[in-house]
């Protein structure tokens, strides 16, 4: 048992070889009564009989007891050392599996995040869990590093060791890249989202001011031939308004986009169409009177 080297290749020798350096430990032990009773029955020989004819014995009881202890010295130190690599490979498994259990949420968290509705409020939450689970602490890779270096220091399991290790790195390092890459396309989606917002916002507040400009031409009785570069104005913003509608509807047509988004667009071509009937009005005054209650 002493004189075995601990270059175990697999989990099955090193389990093997701790069991049967126990065995060999508790057999050891069963030999200290004997030991302790061969002591005593030479002691008291010794203890009879003149030096002259003891002395001999006296040295082969010493280099017995000796020898026994220094077994036993050695068998536990080695069975000490086998348990704790044992140990040692057990903590290296434990941490690969809660490591791996991070990395299986990882990937369904990117899995997730693929068909983000197109809403900012949805982005953003999906950006904040990402983040949120990509906040993990170095700590157990870097006593997997540890553990793994330990062992195959010391010429166990390292080819086993280095597979998984390779394994687990390359998993590791493609997750992370790509969690870098989507956590950028979600940042970038909230700004698009922001954009569009603020856009829909700007076309609002436009159509609501040339509303009121349009109603109040109608109550004065001022039409598009009285003033032409407004009029041409007018139509120029509600032609910019209708294509950057329908470029923003065409542009997210058949993605899984929230519906608010939609509905703050239809709410503005509706808008949109409304202040349009009114500019036609404002271009053609004729049955003025009839055409602005139609409006009305």
């Amino acid at each position: 048992y002493l004189e075995r080297d601990f270059e175990y290749k697999t989990p099955d020798e090193l389990q093997k070889a701790v069991e049967e350096l126990k065995r060999a430990k508790e057999e050891a032990v069963q030999k200290e009564v004997k030991v302790k009773l061969l002591t005593d029955s030479v002691n008291n020989f010794i203890a009879r009989a003149p030096p002259a004819a003891h002395e001999a014995l006296k040295k082969e009881l010493d280099v017995l007891t000796s020898n026994y202890q220094r077994l036993c010295s050695r068998m536990d130190g080695k069975c000490k050392t086998l348990e704790e690599v044992w140990a040692c490979w057990h903590e290296l498994l434990l941490y690969l599996d809660i490591e791996n259990k991070w990395l299986n949420e990882i990937e369904s968290k990117l899995r997730a995040t693929e068909n983000v509705p197109e809403g900012t409020e949805e982005i953003s939450e999906a950006l904040n869990s990402l983040e949120t689970l990509m906040q993990h602490p170095e700590d157990n890779r870097n006593q997997i590093r540890e553990l793994a270096q330990t062992l195959t220091d010391g010429g166990v399991l390292d080819e086993l060791i280095n597979e998984k290790l390779e394994k687990f790195n390359t998993r590791w390092e493609e997750l992370q890249q790509e969690a870098v890459r989507r956590q950028k396309v979600l940042e970038q989606s909230i700004h698009s989202a922001q954009e569009i917002g603020k856009t829909l916002q700007l076309i609002q507040e436009s159509l609501t001011f040339i509303d009121r400009q349009l109603a109040s031409y109608v109550a004065d009785r001022v039409d598009a031939a009285q003033v032409p570069q407004e009029a041409q104005k007018i139509q120029s913003e509600l032609t910019s308004h209708e294509i950057s509608l329908d470029e923003m509807k065409k542009r997210n047509q058949g993605k899984d986009a929230a519906k608010n988004f939609f509905s703050q667009i239809d709410t503005a071509q509706k808008k949109l169409q409304d202040v349009s009937i009114k500019f036609r009005l404002f271009q053609k005054p004729a049955n003025f009177e009839q055409r602005l209650q139609e409006c009305n």
